[in-house]
């Protein structure tokens, strides 16, 4: 009988190590500046994204006057983009999540399914309000 438990664990451990992985979460540092986390949340009528902007190094350190914290949280809707085969969709909503962390500003990003479909993606954030650079990151939509 413990035989059989063994075996049966055994058959799950190579099924589930067989799994297909796919690159639905993605993060980068850019420059001692910024570490952006992209990642695909599951979503019936979209797909949406939960994205990460967290300022570091001497960005940290800094001191954000109070429009530029607004800007962050309000005006947000253009400054995220997929570009894929040469296409750049923008979102149909961007939503600022509260964190609590003065460093860390979060978003739930959504598109609609039949503009993004599946397959490889690019990620862009274009950063208009303190560095005026553009970040990208590749993600896989599922």
């Amino acid at each position: 009988m413990r035989n059989r438990g063994y075996i049966v664990y055994a058959l799950l451990s190579v099924a589930l190590s067989c799994k297909q992985h796919t690159k639905t979460h993605a993060e980068k540092t850019f420059n001692d500046q910024y570490r952006i986390e992209v990642a695909q949340v599951k979503e019936v009528n979209s797909n949406a994204f939960r994205v990460r902007v967290e300022l570091v190094g001497k960005m940290a350190m800094g001191k954000l006057n109070t429009d530029t914290k607004m800007a962050l949280l309000y005006h947000m809707d253009s400054a995220f983009y997929l570009q894929t085969k040469g296409h750049v969709i923008y979102p149909d909503n961007v939503e600022p999540v509260a964190t609590g962390d003065k460093n860390k500003y979060d978003y739930l990003v959504y598109y609609s399914k039949e503009k993004t479909g599946k397959g490889d993606v690019t990620f862009y954030f274009d950063d208009r309000f303190i560095t005026d650079n553009r970040y990208n990151l590749d993600i896989q939509i599922n």
